[in-house]
């Protein structure tokens, strides 16, 4: 019983990435949601969310970065939406860095839309009356 402990944990951390389904797709690219979410009250209608994504290729090449979400029930428009902290890894490439040129935000203030798999993220863990109206559609 002993020799299964150790598989049982490499299993469990193979599941924080690989259980369940994407939360999105497009061609061979998915996007999966890890396990280890944060949510922070910033005030009584206020929250920011801390979401660890992982983007596959099945070709080995991945994105992991981090997806904050900030929902404000009394402004609604003043939500955002960041992608931050991600990490580029080839296999084939050899590439295994950090891409700060890659982060991005969306302001419910300003004029573009996040992408939908975004919107859809942001809708199942804020509100529909913590976000800017433009995000409450698919």
């Amino acid at each position: 019983m002993k020799s299964l402990l150790p598989l049982s944990g490499f299993g469990l951390l193979l599941c924080l990435w690989g259980c369940g389904q994407p939360v999105a797709r497009q061609g061979s690219r998915e996007v999966w949601l890890g396990e280890s979410k944060t949510k922070t009250r910033l005030g009584p209608e206020r929250s920011l969310w801390q979401l660890p994504v992982l983007i596959k290729n099945p070709a080995g090449e991945q994105i992991s970065l981090e997806v904050q979400l900030e929902c404000d029930g009394a402004r609604p428009a003043s939500g955002l939406i960041s992608l931050i902290n991600l990490r580029r890894e080839d296999p084939l490439l050899g590439i295994n860095r950090r891409d700060p040129s890659l982060e991005r935000s969306w302001s419910g203030a300003d004029g573009s839309l996040p992408p939908t798999w975004l919107k859809r993220l942001a809708i199942s863990h804020c509100t529909a009356a913590q976000l800017p109206p433009r995000w409450r559609s698919n």
